[in-house]
């Protein structure tokens, strides 16, 4: 039961109508709106907790809902997570991608994943939102610039509903940002778990690049006790820690770059790999065997990254330091 029009806010007591904001209980599914449950700061309907039922059970037959079966609001899905009104043929929502074909008896508020079937994170990696896997949609039905959304999954692996529900929202809004917080944080180790190899080596080598000034500044300053660096930079480290500001602000506008757009650059990967095996003159099995060669993420290139990281900056700095004594 998505529309409450008709029943009671436990909070003020008025009746909602069909333009309320209304959000539930996760619990036992009492409808408030949503400036009323914050500023009650929990569900009220204490006496429903004790008894363990549910809202719609108990309270549910005691409502008129006549007003649900309008043309307006059959026509209509109302996004768990946003609250945005999308067609209700849609399998995923129009503003955040959010899939809409729900069966589960969990219904949390608008801005929260549903259930406790939650696929979080990007396959260890931090901070990504994390998108439920949802029982009744169907990835086979879902088309993204030609490809299912099931071969964008089988591509993904890893937090697949995820970049399958971001890859449709580009799609379909025409779109090329999102935010993806292990790409801000770990550009360049974020491109190589996904085997995006090219753009992670030349993140990686910028990286080594702007962290060298960073190294030094922290030498001079006295954090590494034991380095002693040639007479020049002591001299010089006024204008080493002013290189080392403008290294530390380009790796951030990088960073923060690679997180706006880091989605939409797989998906073109996704979506170029997909075509080229579709292309090819080989057998489904072939083709799906490739997918997953292609696909996914790779821990190995993972742990390469970071350690080639480590290296060039060492590297580098010593190359610098051998170069002035």
């Amino acid at each position: 039961m998505s529309d409450f029009t008709g029943a009671k806010c436990e909070y003020c007591k008025k009746i909602f109508t069909s333009t309320d904001d209304v959000v539930v209980c996760p619990e036992c599914g009492t409808p408030y709106h949503r400036d009323c449950y914050f500023e009650a700061g929990e569900c009220i309907n204490y006496e429903l907790h004790e008894k363990g039922g549910d809202w719609e059970q108990f309270y549910g037959d005691r409502v008129d809902f006549s007003s649900n079966n309008s043309e307006e609001t059959a026509s209509e899905t109302r996004c768990p997570r946003c609250g945005t009104s999308n067609p209700s043929s849609g399998l995923f929502c129009v503003k955040c991608g959010m899939p809409l074909n729900l069966n589960q008896e969990a219904r949390p508020f608008n801005n929260t994943p549903y259930g406790n079937n939650q696929n979080t994170n990007d396959g260890g990696m931090p901070g990504q939102q994390p998108f439920i896997i949802p029982q009744t949609i169907d990835l086979k039905q879902v088309d993204i610039d030609g490809h299912k959304g099931e071969k964008y999954g089988k591509f993904a692996k890893k937090n697949f509903l995820y970049y399958v529900a971001t890859f449709f929202n580009f799609s379909k809004n025409k779109i090329k940002t999102s935010f993806n917080i292990p790409a801000v944080l770990f550009p360049e180790y974020f491109f190589f778990y996904r085997k995006m190899y090219l753009i992670g080596t030349l993140l990686l080598i910028f990286s080594s690049i702007v962290s060298v000034p960073v190294m030094i500044m922290y030498i001079l300053d006295g954090m590494f006790e034991g380095i002693i660096l040639p007479q020049i930079f002591y001299d010089n480290q006024e204008i080493i820690t002013e290189i080392a500001s403008v290294c530390s602000f380009a790796r951030t506008a990088v960073c923060i770059i690679c997180g706006l757009f880091a989605n939409y650059w797989y998906f073109l990967k996704s979506k170029k790999t997909l075509t080229e095996i579709e292309n090819m003159d080989i057998t489904d099995q072939e083709k799906n065997e490739l997918i997953d060669k292609k696909g996914g993420t790779s821990g190995l290139a993972l742990a390469i990254s970071v350690t080639a990281n480590l290296i060039l900056v060492m590297l580098a700095l010593i190359g610098l330091v051998s170069y002035f004594k």
